[in-house]
């Protein structure tokens, strides 16, 4: 028996040029006292959505810092989780979770130890 197919991708609906603030809500930004800091409290982030897709400009030690590839489905919703070979913590994990709507991308970023939330206006 086959997988049940995955969402319908959304094409070109919610494609531009989205600014907004990246926020910590959970997570340690200290590396004096933690080998594993969560990142910056806040910073200004920008994305651009072509064909339905984004690139999530991810950085936070000791995971491979780089751009992980989500896919928006056609209402806007978006769920994806990168595994990565991260000894002695292998496998760690990011997901991208969120919605775009009225001009409005909103995103939850977690992995095992930190959590960051995206908002960003369509500009």
């Amino acid at each position: 028996m086959a997988p049940p197919p995955g969402p319908a991708p959304a094409g070109t609906a919610f494609d531009g040029r989205y600014v907004g603030q990246v926020v910590l809500v959970q997570g340690d930004t200290r590396p004096d006292i933690n080998d594993f800091p969560c990142g910056p409290l806040s910073y200004t982030a920008t994305l651009a959505v072509r064909d339905g897709w984004f690139d999530y400009p991810y950085a936070v030690d000791p995971l491979p810092h780089g751009p992980l590839p989500v896919m928006i489905a056609a209402d806007g919703t978006f769920d994806m989780i990168n595994y990565f070979p991260v000894p002695p913590f292998d496998p760690a994990w990011v997901a991208v979770r969120g919605k775009v709507a009225d001009g409005t991308l909103d995103a939850t970023i977690r992995n095992y130890r930190c959590t960051q939330r995206l908002t960003a206006q369509r500009s």
